[in-house]
């Protein structure tokens, strides 16, 4: 197998989709000179980044994650 191809665990993908959508976020406040709640795309980015945080640190989902409560728990 290809180094390149290595298998990732679930926590290193989260990890680095969390890295990569700050970048993206900050660049996008960055270049708009907006808060990014008032950006066109800012909205969806703003529940990704929630959704991110929810997550945690290491990229562990709770247990209830994605159930009915979820958005509630978030305050959205």
């Amino acid at each position: 197998m290809d180094q390149a191809m290595r298998e990732v665990t679930l926590t290193e993908a989260l990890a680095r989709l969390h890295v990569l959508v700050h970048h993206v976020l900050v660049h996008e406040v960055e270049t708009t000179r907006e808060p990014i709640a008032i950006t066109r795309s800012g909205r969806r980015a703003a529940v990704l980044m929630a959704a991110l945080d929810y997550l945690g640190p290491a990229g562990e989902a709770p247990p209830d994650f994605g159930g009915p409560h979820w958005a509630d728990q978030r305050g959205h």
